[in-house]
């Protein structure tokens, strides 16, 4: 196996397990974090409202998305926790940029003229919060985008087809098949399957994290010890 794809392959699960050690928590000290701030202007440009709505001149540039009205973010990060917009007469749909709201554990959108799925990455427990493991669905679903290079958003996923479902329906005989080709390419010399368990082994760490139920899913500490199984075991058979 060449030893360009042994670093790209490695390189990903390194930059994977990096990104689950830090359990989503991404640090920002900045109050403007352009994530957040553009994931809720996107959600803006999809709803209409009235001329004298304090969304028209409260949600600029020119002001913390902190200080937004039914903004409510973390002191420490200064990222959005919760979006109280209920009872605001709206009208529009959600855009899936609310998905990239990633430290958002309160969403309350009721009384408003509001259509469209919420994202695969926002999800609900009980009284309108996000589940405690929405972090190991949304590193799940981050998996499987991540070695097909297939975003959630892709337009091939309509109809009601997922990137989840589309993952779990080649799984597992043919899940070569779903693979970001590029790495396949890279695969000339491998005669022992040393990938296709590699990244057979990933793609299920995968779906067991976006598990519809959050009762059945792994959590972030056994997530962590099995990528790291992945990566020792890929290594020592290369």
């Amino acid at each position: 196996m060449g030893n360009d794809f042994v670093i790209t392959i490695l390189v990903r699960l390194l930059l994977v397990h990096g990104f689950t050690t830090m359990s989503c928590s991404v640090i920002c000290s900045s109050a403007t974090n352009p994530t957040d701030q553009e994931a809720l202007l996107a959600f803006k440009s999809q709803i209409t409202f009235k001329s004298d709505d304090p969304l028209v001149s409260n949600w600029t540039t020119e002001a913390s998305f902190c200080t937004w009205v039914g903004v409510s973010c973390s002191s420490h990060r200064q990222r959005v926790t919760a979006l109280n917009l209920s009872f605001m007469g709206f009208q529009g749909t959600i855009s899936p940029c609310i998905g990239n709201l990633s430290f958002l554990t309160v969403l309350d959108l009721s009384n408003n003229s509001i259509h469209g799925q919420l994202p695969e990455t926002v999800e609900y427990g009980s009284e309108g919060r996000v589940s405690t493991k929405g972090d190991v669905y949304s590193y799940g679903i981050m998996l499987m985008e991540t070695f097909t290079r297939k975003k959630p958003t892709h337009e091939m996923f309509v109809g009601g087809l997922s990137l989840r479902q589309w993952v779990d329906s080649s799984f597992p005989d043919l899940i070569m098949e779903v693979v970001d080709a590029n790495l396949l390419a890279r695969d000339q010399n491998n005669t022992n399957g040393n990938l296709q368990t590699c990244l057979l082994s990933i793609m299920g760490l995968g779906l067991q994290c976006s598990l519809d139920s959050p009762e059945q899913r792994l959590d972030m500490k056994e997530v962590v010890v099995r990528l790291s199984k992945i990566r020792q075991q890929y290594i020592s058979q290369t």
